[in-house]
């Protein structure tokens, strides 16, 4: 960790498993706000070779005064530093590195207040961090909650509020509540994990600690006064709970949505920008095998009864038959799912319910889905409860270790699961939990079906009829990729030659062409033949022995009354697996249907997309 000495300016690098041997002050701030130019690694590097190793320290520090944020820079302010080394003598400035012209009031603010607290050194990450190298921003990544933890205080700069809003701070108007501050994704686990927080205005003056305004700020973020006052750890909160204090807040990129809540779930994923939003899912992923907490699959949940019934028997669905799923919902696509799950808890099953819901849920990522065994009932089980005269027959319930306490009685979390409707090898039992479901005509609107809650007096009941057993189930997951799609870029499927020419010569226009990233390869595949047309976009992923292919429909010909009949999940937005053991069928019209299967090449790490036309003359 490189520390700046808040007299000298320079440098002073310390082991981060030492740093309770070292005072430190940390910065936390809004990046770059009101186009602020930030001062980076190199810059300061360059200004800091200009006086030397041995820069005269300043003999008054505390006499240093606060500079505005709006002071006027100097005329040659806008020479650069690097641009600034060449021009200067070669002999070293006299006087101090946050004397100079160049450094920003922030730094140099920040440097003066962490002074005046006797603290020698502080870290600012935007000039702490040298960008430029991909190891060692990665490793401020991963280590920010702990840096944090570790400091003696940290100086919260609010540069959107001002000296003259700071006379009602906990007024309802206060513009301390309207700070950016508190939406930004970095700064929750910055405001959680130092034990000392002083936030301040734009002009440095202080606000409060985060212990005397502990009651606002608990207001303001959701985030419970016990957490921000550390008398309980953010371990002890449900993962759904943590995942609610994120799910208002805002990043620049989208994997940092990921990548900033590393440390307040205490899990550690290598840092892969470019792979969108694949970063949450394998977020996701680690916490799952780090806490088993199963209300992290508790998002989007229902508010009221009148919901519930709507989610398990919507009108416009014929009960005959499984809805046609577009595309599986088994994890979130960001801290914004959770946004209802302020109220989630975790539960021991077996504590609540008797030892027939024993807990300790085992997981393993297959390429059938996550492997588990979960306690299972049918719907018609508690039809009583929500008023319903009849059940889909193909729609169960897995009973989740979590949910809320609704008029002092826990509620479980059901999550609702139907069987795939693709016959799956070696008869694994594979379900899906529900999501974005195709409605009766194409031009419906989607809409989300994921879960219901159930009261503990409505599951004892269940146990006493015996209409509860557990079942070891295969939870697909179209969106869940593993993590070999990002760090075994050999592994990544094109299509094959034969297939490419075998459709050329049938008279199809075919386009296979790469629209992902070094880190994240994904490929899209257009074939086009008279007017019809047919786009998906596809990744592979590894799962040990075994390949897989992914794939995205993003066009294709309108669902027909005997389409639909046959193969009616195939519109566009719907995901699918192509594994080697199995051809994968398309019918996108009556006389068209294109079969896509895997090869893998021998002795190699890499596989091919093959696809076949048949095309009926009569069906």
């Amino acid at each position: 960790m490189r520390l700046l000495h808040t007299t000298t300016g320079q440098f002073h690098e310390v082991d981060d498993g030492k740093l309770e041997d070292v005072q430190f002050a940390i910065l936390s701030y809004m990046y770059a706000y009101d186009k602020e130019v930030e001062l980076s690694f190199k810059d300061l590097r360059a200004i800091q070779q200009e006086y030397g190793r041995h820069a005269t320290p300043r003999t008054s520090p505390t006499s240093y005064p606060i500079l505005s944020p709006t002071s006027p820079p100097a005329p040659h302010a806008s020479v650069s530093p690097a641009l600034s080394s060449i021009l200067s003598s070669e002999q070293p400035r006299s006087g101090c590195v946050l004397d100079d012209y160049r450094m920003p009031p922030k730094i140099r603010n920040a440097c003066t207040t962490a002074r005046n607290d006797n603290l020698d050194y502080i870290w600012i990450n935007s000039c702490c961090v040298d960008d430029d190298s991909t190891l060692e921003s990665s490793e401020a990544i991963r280590m920010t909650f702990h840096r944090f933890s570790r400091a003696a205080v940290c100086y919260a700069y609010l540069a959107d509020v001002s000296d003259l809003d700071t006379a009602g701070i906990r007024p309802q108007d206060s513009r301390i509540r309207r700070s950016r501050w508190f939406t930004r994704g970095w700064t929750l686990q910055e405001l959680i994990a130092p034990k000392s927080l002083v936030f301040v205005s734009q002009n440095w003056t202080p606000l409060g600690t985060k212990q005397d305004l502990a009651e606002m700020i608990a207001q303001i973020t959701g985030i419970e006064e016990s957490v921000l006052t550390h008398r309980k750890q953010p371990s002890d909160v449900s993962v759904a709970r943590r995942m609610f204090w994120a799910s208002r807040r805002r990043a620049t990129r989208v994997e940092d949505e990921a990548y900033s809540l590393m440390g307040l779930f205490g899990v550690d994923i290598e840092p892969v920008y470019g792979e969108g939003h694949q970063a949450f899912f394998r977020l996701q992923q680690a916490i799952l095998l780090r806490t088993q907490d199963q209300s992290l699959f508790a998002w989007e949940i229902p508010s009221t009864l009148d919901e519930q019934r709507k989610v398990l028997f919507p009108m416009h669905f014929r009960v005959e038959a499984p809805p046609p799923v577009l595309d599986s919902a088994l994890f979130a696509r960001s801290p914004s799912d959770f946004a209802g799950s302020h109220d989630i808890d975790s539960f021991v099953r077996d504590r609540a319910l008797g030892s027939e819901m024993a807990d300790g849920a085992q997981y393993t990522f297959t390429p059938y889905g996550l492997r588990t065994r979960v306690p299972l009932i049918p719907t018609d089980s508690f039809l009583e409860e929500l008023k319903i005269e009849t059940s889909p027959p193909w729609l169960r319930l897995a009973i989740l270790a979590c949910g809320p306490t609704l008029n002092g009685e826990k509620h479980f979390v059901a999550l609702l699961l139907s069987h795939d409707q693709e016959a799956s090898p070696f008869d694994i039992n594979v379900l899906i939990p529900l999501a974005r479901l195709h409605q009766n005509s194409p031009t419906d609107k989607f809409s989300l079906k994921r879960l219901v809650t159930i009261s503990q007096s409505s599951l004892a009941s269940c146990i006493h009829r015996q209409s509860l057993h557990h079942e070891t189930i295969h939870l697909s997951s179209p969106d869940y990729v593993a993590e070999s799609v990002v760090t075994v870029k050999r592994s990544m499927a094109t299509l094959s030659k034969h297939s490419y020419e075998r459709l050329r010569a049938r008279g199809y226009v075919v386009k296979d062409e790469s629209i992902g990233t070094l880190w994240f390869p994904l490929r899209r595949l257009t074939l086009s033949k008279a007017d019809m047309i047919f786009e998906v976009e596809y990744g592979s992923t590894r799962h040990g022995d075994e390949a897989a292919i992914y794939l995205v429909v993003k066009e294709c010909p309108p669902l027909t009354g005997g389409v639909l009949g046959r193969c009616s999940h195939v519109v566009p937005g719907s995901t699918h697996w192509v594994h080697n053991w199995t051809l994968t069928e398309f019918h996108l019209t009556p006389s068209w249907i294109l079969s896509f299967g895997l090869e893998c090449i021998p002795a190699s790490w890499s596989y091919r997309l093959n696809v076949i036309e048949t095309a009926l003359d009569t069906v």
